[in-house]
């Protein structure tokens, strides 16, 4: 993954894109970006067809692994990953992190 800066203005915001992403390098990430913050794989408050109405474009999902980890069976089983496990079929980018 590659980050290029394009604009860095006084307040210290930083306009740019996330490249070069391993499993779909032809994506190109805007930011600022919509980053969703999500516990066990769900976005709270936010159903698939409200996330819609919100952005249509691209977005990534933050899962914190401890709020991850009792359910691994179940995702493991249904067998098609996290992202549509959790609702949200179409996202770019899931990140598990290892903290909570």
């Amino acid at each position: 993954m590659k980050f290029a800066v394009y604009l860095v203005a006084e307040s210290s915001a930083r306009l740019g894109s996330l490249t070069e992403f391993a499993r779909i390098p032809e994506a190109v990430f805007e930011t600022p970006l919509l980053l969703l913050h999500t516990r066990g794989a769900s976005v709270p408050h936010l159903s698939y067809d409200l996330l819609q109405m919100v952005s249509t474009g691209h977005y990534m999902l933050q899962m914190p692994l401890v709020t991850l980890v009792d359910h691994t069976k179940n995702v493991k089983a249904f067998g098609k990953g996290i992202a549509e496990f959790a609702g949200l079929k179409i996202v770019d980018i899931v990140m598990i992190l290892s903290f909570g």
